[in-house]
């Protein structure tokens, strides 16, 4: 079980039970939640264009997400 969702089962192990029920009620409203995969517009372009200027390192998105421990398609599902 990753560091996030061991924090996770901690806290929810100390709720007493009508928080947990309303807990659950959360998670499956953020679970619904779609995030839009669109392509970027003429800001978006500016500010990477910009980031490489001042950084010559640039870092994959989903690898970014995958080192802080989660997993992309849990987040997008």
């Amino acid at each position: 079980m990753s560091m996030i969702r061991q924090k996770a089962h901690n806290l929810i192990e100390r709720l007493p039970e009508d928080q947990i029920a309303y807990i659950i009620n959360i998670i499956e409203g953020i679970k619904g939640i779609s995030i839009p995969n669109e392509n970027p517009d003429e800001l978006d372009l500016f500010l990477i264009k910009e980031s490489e200027k001042d950084n010559d390192e640039t870092e994959d998105l989903d690898d970014f997400v995958k080192e802080l421990g989660f997993d992309v398609d849990e987040l997008q599902n």
